[in-house]
């Protein structure tokens, strides 16, 4: 049996690092509704230091989506691609960080081959244009 992450509960520490995405804030997403909150645009080096200060476990799934190594992964390799998810309250017994979706701009030839190969199979949703893509998962 896998043992359970010990998470960080310094929650508005956490929150302070979260880039709301502008729909969000309009429709009071900039609080927490039903115990969550959505982030949008998150990097590489915030979703690295989620992990590394323990506000994310990196075996963290959002369904059959990848996990957050995976995404950091991306991440990494893809410098213009970003996560976006939610945060749990830490009032709820399920307190954490989710990724569910990742999202690109500014999308060379090898970032859209990527996206499509990599994305376009396995996620729930998915959108690609020159100018953006996202990939989803419920």
């Amino acid at each position: 049996m896998l043992e359970q992450m010990e998470m960080n509960m310094d929650q508005e520490l956490r929150d302070s690092k979260l880039w709301r995405p502008l729909w969000a804030i309009k429709y009071g997403g900039d609080k927490y509704m039903g115990g969550i909150m959505h982030f949008d645009n998150m990097d590489y080096d915030t979703l690295q230091w989620m992990v590394d200060n323990r506000f994310a476990d990196p075996e963290e799934r959002q369904n059959d989506g990848p996990t957050i190594n995976r995404f950091l992964h991306y991440l990494k390799e893809h410098p213009n691609f970003r996560a976006t998810g939610y945060v749990v309250d830490k009032g709820r017994s399920d307190y954490r960080l989710s990724v569910d979706a990742i999202t690109a701009t500014d999308l060379s030839d090898d970032d859209m081959q990527f996206f499509m190969e990599v994305f376009a199979r396995w996620s729930d949703e998915f959108e690609v244009s020159p100018e953006y893509a996202r990939a989803w998962w419920d």
